[in-house]
């Protein structure tokens, strides 16, 4: 009796271990498939006198899809990206001067965005039609990270070529930024920016199961 109970306590505390071994696994998923491409990027803002406008370099990008090694259903997705100020601009001298000044350029070269993990059906999930749907970004500018909702607009995908549209709204003031004036701060930049940007991806060759994800 003594025997057979301590084989049933072995046999479940074997059992135990190996589904502990195996959580890990099960929770992170694996890559499936990665994607590379280029967002175009424009942004737009308020002053006391006008409007303005100003775009961005083309930023090389790579998203990773992650998905559920038991379902094989997309978990998540990952992004990272960096992108310079100096590369910013608005196609008027002064007005960039100001806001290199304002970014702190030469203390804080480059922009970092993130994606933050999240149920792909939120965001960056092949939908078969346009929807209202976000994902969330981590950007951070200066040393100030904010989690920004940003709306995917459009997306389509065909053959392993992916696009999206996706729109944000930025307030200058949640990053610590100081908003260019003139010296007798009759002219005023707004606090609130508009971004807009154009992704284009390719699929890459498949991963393999055991490459590890962007960390």
């Amino acid at each position: 009796m003594n025997l057979l109970i301590f084989t049933k306590k072995h046999a479940l505390l074997s059992l135990v271990m190996l589904i502990a071994q195996c959580l890990p696994a099960i929770a992170q998923g694996q890559i499936t498939q990665s994607y590379q491409g280029k967002a175009m990027i424009g942004f737009s803002g308020t002053s006391t006198l006008h409007d303005f406008g100003g775009r961005i370099p083309d930023l090389p990008i790579r998203v990773e899809r992650i998905d559920d090694p038991r379902s094989g259903n997309p978990m998540r997705w990952k992004m990272e990206a960096s992108l310079e100020v100096a590369g910013m601009t608005t196609d008027h001298a002064k007005r960039d001067a100001r806001m290199m000044e304002m970014f702190r350029v030469t203390d804080f070269p480059r922009i970092h965005l993130r994606t933050l993990d999240a149920d792909p059906s939120v965001g960056l999930q092949i939908m078969p039609e346009p929807g209202p749907e976000q994902v969330l970004l981590g950007i951070r500018i200066l040393d100030q990270e904010v989690i920004v909702p940003v709306s995917i607009v459009s997306i389509s995908e065909q053959a392993g070529h992916l696009e999206m549209v996706m729109e944000a709204e930025l307030s200058l003031k949640a990053f610590g930024l100081m908003r260019p004036q003139t010296a007798l701060g009759l002219i005023k930049v707004g606090d609130s920016v508009k971004v807009r940007a154009q992704v284009v991806l390719d699929a890459m060759s498949e991963v393999k199961a055991d490459q590890s994800p962007i960390k």
